[in-house]
């Protein structure tokens, strides 16, 4: 291989690693478990317990299960709930 064919590799290797841990500007990353999961009519509202020992209050519209997830998404205008937009 010739050193552009390296070099454009390389390049769409970086996109793609961007591409797939992609953090909007305005959204957060939440670590930790799902907790007292409750199904409504529009999707899953749950506790995500983080490291901390903090509960917070939040919504999904893809019902995590209870395991170690990161959860990515914005809190609202008076930070009372977390809209999760991505779960992995």
């Amino acid at each position: 291989m010739d050193k552009y064919s390296v070099l454009s590799i390389s390049i769409i290797g970086l996109i793609l690693i961007f591409t797939l841990f992609n953090v909007g500007e305005n959204e957060e990353v939440v670590t930790g478990f799902a907790d007292d999961i409750k199904n409504n009519d529009s999707g899953f509202i749950f506790f995500i317990n983080d490291g901390d020992g903090c509960k917070i209050k939040s919504f999904s519209s893809v019902r995590p299960d209870e395991t170690l997830h990161e959860f990515i998404g914005t809190f609202s205008d008076d930070g009372n709930i977390f809209f999760v937009s991505k779960i992995r």
